[in-house]
């Protein structure tokens, strides 16, 4: 009599379907003791709106896209005037060019950090000096003695500093004034128009003591101006934000705010003639169709 042999993995695979079928069974069997609602949405939901939202903000952003052609079409048809021009004249958002901010940004830091280095220097002579002067002073208490003192060092330091700054803030802005419509008009950065500037405000700064005056105020300056204009120059170049460059980047940007104003794409010539006019009359109309 032949035995027939049942192999052991058969066994463990029937055991295995037979507890998925009944474990199945046993779910229907306890869903169907609770009614779960469906909840169907009449209109698009939150997530189909975000897309539409996204997908309508990525069509916007495309049509106000400036190309690289565009841009040189529009550096190929403006003069060294209309730069300068455009560089002193406000856009739409009452904003001044890359080059204008600069220069208050350099004019600012110059004042600011002569300022704070002269006032050290000031303070710390305006010490050395009362002790040597007050050396036969008797002062009545040791207090009076360190309130003189110290009423002498800011007094000093806030006159020196305040006259330094302002003579060396001065003479940046008239340095970066020359030497940043220089550059503007060429549309072109280098240490030659910081040399010609330093030598027109030294010679400047330099006229109430005459002809001499003027020639050793203008070689002072020019020296001054290569040296400035050496670091300068140096940070922008490396810093990827020379003349070109920020020209470029305004231009790109004036053409987009032109393009969303008057709704459509205009010539070099048109936007040139018209800047900033028709930008600013196309925003007010904009913002009286705004309801407050």
């Amino acid at each position: 009599m032949t035995v027939p042999i049942v192999k052991q993995s058969s066994i463990g695979s029937s055991l295995s379907t037979t507890a998925a079928i009944g474990g199945w069974s046993f779910y229907r069997t306890f869903r169907s003791l609770f009614i779960i609602p469906t909840v169907h949405a009449d209109g698009p939901t939150a997530t189909d709106r975000i897309a539409e939202n996204v997908e309508k903000h990525s069509q916007s952003n495309h049509a106000r896209v400036i190309s690289e052609v565009e841009v040189q079409q529009f550096l190929a048809r403006e003069t060294g005037w209309d730069r300068l021009r455009m560089m002193y004249t406000p856009d739409a958002t009452g904003k001044y060019s890359t080059d204008v901010q600069f220069m208050s940004s350099i004019t600012l830091q110059a004042a600011g950090m002569t300022f704070l280095l002269t006032s050290v220097i000031s303070g710390r002579h305006a010490k050395e000096e009362f002790i040597q002067g007050s050396k036969a002073t008797v002062f009545p208490t040791k207090f009076q003695a360190m309130r003189r003192l110290t009423d002498t060092i800011y007094m000093r330091s806030l006159k020196d500093g305040t006259k330094w700054g302002l003579k060396i803030g001065l003479f940046s802005t008239s340095v970066l004034l020359v030497s940043q419509s220089i550059a503007a008009y060429r549309n072109r950065s280098s240490v030659f128009e910081y040399i010609i500037a330093g030598m027109v405000s030294g010679s400047l700064f330099k006229m109430s003591l005459g002809l001499k005056g003027m020639v050793g105020g203008g070689f002072f300056g020019g020296i001054a101006g290569l040296v400035g204009g050496l670091i300068i120059y140096g940070t922008m170049y490396l810093s990827n934000e020379t003349q070109e460059q920020r020209h470029y980047w305004w231009i790109q940007r004036l053409l987009e705010q032109d393009r969303e104003m008057v709704g459509k794409s205009r010539s070099p010539d048109a936007i040139i003639s018209t800047y900033p006019t028709v930008i600013i009359r196309r925003r007010r109309v904009v913002l009286r169709k705004v309801p407050e």
